[in-house]
């Protein structure tokens, strides 16, 4: 082991998008791909992981009063939430 040298781990920065180029990507699904579009607009507004979103059923919103339950299954552990 004394003889192998320690490699030297890159670190890599994302490019994040700026407000203009992710209008144009706004703009660009509502045209050409309206049903990922929309499902981008409720994950956004949701901030929530696309699995759990995928398991809310209508007796699970509360659209009077825009909210939602959902079930977080996280690090073994299940916990019942409310947005």
């Amino acid at each position: 082991m004394n003889d192998v040298s320690k490699r030297v781990e890159e670190i890599k920065i994302r490019e994040v998008l700026t407000k203009e180029d992710m209008l144009i990507v706004h703009k660009y699904l509502q045209d050409k791909h309206y049903s990922f579009y929309r499902y981008g607009e409720i994950f956004f507004y949701a901030a929530g992981r696309s699995t759990e979103l995928m398991k809310v059923q209508k007796k699970h919103v509360d659209l009077p009063n825009q909210e939602y339950q959902v079930l977080i299954k996280k690090a073994n552990s299940i916990h019942g939430k409310k947005k």
